[in-house]
């Protein structure tokens, strides 16, 4: 945990190559503490996989991203708001790499799961509705991105505060 804080909070103030011999550090101390499979290597392959995203190694990160998602779907029950914290990761790292098509239907889990877990409006809920609404737009679905930015709109709207 401390080794993933720190590296976080390196992440945090763009000291990102910092940051990396932190995360791959922790990765390879929950390869050593716990068995193959278990959610704490999961964990450390997001945050690897996002940080190498955030670099712009995009084709370092996916095999971690992918392999932290099959982790995942094997521990926690489908439906689990950690699940589909992964599952939008990935998806916005495939739309990245121009992999839109295969990003789709991932987004719409991490969609459907936070739609149900989280109140309309949540970040974790718009944040998965923006990034299907640009899947939708890169893979000429004009008619279903332009109906989720509507709800996205309005599920903001409905969500700032009324002057009093």
């Amino acid at each position: 945990g401390t080794l993933s804080e720190l590296a976080l909070s390196l992440q945090a103030p763009n000291k990102l190559a910092e940051a990396e011999p932190l995360f791959r550090e922790a990765l390879t101390l929950q390869r050593a503490a716990n068995p193959d499979g278990h959610p704490n290597i999961a964990d450390a392959l997001n945050n690897l996989a996002g940080l190498l995203r955030a670099m712009g190694k995009l084709d370092e990160a996916e095999p971690l991203s992918r392999e932290a998602l099959t982790i995942f779907r094997a521990a926690f029950p489908a439906g689990h708001p950690h699940l589909a914290v992964v599952l939008n990761n990935h998806a916005k790292l495939l739309r990245e790499r121009g992999k839109p098509t295969e990003a789709e239907p991932l987004c719409r889990e991490a969609l459907a799961i936070r739609s149900a877990a989280f109140p309309a409006g949540h970040p974790q809920v718009l944040d998965s509705m923006r990034t299907l609404a640009e899947i939708y737009s890169e893979t000429g679905k004009a008619t279903e991105a332009i109906a989720l930015c509507h709800a996205w709109l309005e599920s903001t709207r409905a969500n700032v505060p009324k002057d009093s």
